[in-house]
């Protein structure tokens, strides 16, 4: 079982959005050493949504990242766009795919993953 997830932090003082999966039933699980050292702030879950494998839950968010980039547009890097729009100084482990907070994007993604995936872990469970 993994997760197709939405979350925003404060890290080095910007509000960002996050998109990603993790094994973890509990996402903040994911985040827990940044949360606890103070690397990130103000940390929030907008949505998740469960996917049967690693490879599904993935392909799902290549297609969000994709989706938001030819939406909302990402960073160019020698002519190849990517998702991510701004850097962090401090290299945090992990903690790739983020964007600067836009309400008008997290919409936008939480939509996606309200739309994809399994709705109920106990439903995943009974198949």
């Amino acid at each position: 079982m993994h997760k197709l997830y939405l979350v925003s932090f404060i890290i080095e003082e910007r509000r960002c959005f996050k998109i990603g999966i993790t094994s973890n039933f509990d996402v903040t699980k994911r985040f827990q050493k940044h949360i606890n050292n103070g690397n990130i702030l103000a940390f929030k879950i907008y949505k998740s949504s469960y996917f049967e494998s690693y490879d599904d839950a993935y392909e799902a968010e290549q297609l969000l990242m994709n989706n938001i980039v030819n939406e909302f547009g990402g960073y160019d890097y020698n002519g190849e766009v990517k998702f991510h729009n701004f850097w962090a100084k401090n290299k945090l482990g992990g903690i790739t795919e983020i964007r600067k907070y836009n309400q008008e994007e997290v919409n936008f993604a939480w939509k996606f993953i309200n739309e994809n995936g399994e709705k109920s872990y106990k439903k995943l469970q009974k198949d």
